[in-house]
């Protein structure tokens, strides 16, 4: 889903900071849509980690001076709401 969305962002020429555990599948992503004409920037994230999100809205602050829109394709083990997870996950 995320490439997917990705995909359909960049055709909108959205400047996007894109984040995964993957480093490999990231870069392959973002040479693919740079080279489409794509704004990107990788970051390698754990998302269950506070410090390391916090970098990561850091980096696209700094790079595109704030973020308009968060996408968060983290998977759940199980359907809940967001608000109800606790910190540590």
């Amino acid at each position: 889903m995320g490439t997917i969305l990705t995909e359909e962002l960049a055709s909108q020429g959205m400047k996007m900071v894109l984040a995964s555990t993957n480093p490999k599948k990231l870069n392959l992503m973002k040479e693919k849509y740079e080279s489409e004409g794509a704004s990107i920037t990788v970051s390698t994230v754990d998302v269950t980690n506070e410090e390391e999100v916090k970098t990561l809205f850091h980096l696209a602050q700094q790079t595109y001076g704030q973020a308009d829109i968060l996408v968060n394709l983290a998977g759940l083990p199980s359907p809940m709401r967001i608000m109800n997870l606790p910190k540590s996950m």
